[in-house]
């Protein structure tokens, strides 16, 4: 039996309508019925269809558009938030980095490479370990 090795992803921006609920209800998804509670949102996804989030999971997966900085909207893609510092395999070596509304920072490297360092993760040359 082959081993499937896990690599990771980036979420589409993909703009879709949400609302948080204040009342409970059970709502029908395309994978059954699910539970809503006071505080969950309510997607409605790409196809119409509609599915409860738990506010935790709205917060690290959801922006509001058109209200975030440009920059946010990166980290978000890479599952980060401004400010957040995470570790990057750039070449064959490991730097801390972190977005900031005016880029990203690199410690260890001159500021004329964190662009190249921006530009490598949009196109996966560079990679984030955590």
């Amino acid at each position: 039996m082959a081993k499937n090795k896990a690599e990771q992803y980036c979420k589409l921006p993909i703009p879709i309508m949400a609302y948080q609920t204040d009342k409970e209800f059970d709502i029908e998804t395309l994978e059954g019925t699910h539970h809503a509670s006071i505080g969950d949102w309510i997607i409605t996804g790409v196809n119409g269809e509609q599915y409860p989030c738990k506010p935790d999971i709205f917060a690290k997966t959801y922006i509001k558009c058109g209200q975030a900085n440009k920059m946010e909207q990166v980290a978000v893609m890479f599952g980060k938030k401004l400010n957040e510092e995470f570790t990057i395999k750039y070449g064959s070596r490991c730097y801390k980095a972190y977005f900031k509304k005016s880029g990203i920072r690199v410690r260890g490297l001159y500021y004329m490479d964190w662009n190249n360092v921006l530009v490598g993760l949009l196109i996966g040359e560079v990679t984030i370990i955590d």
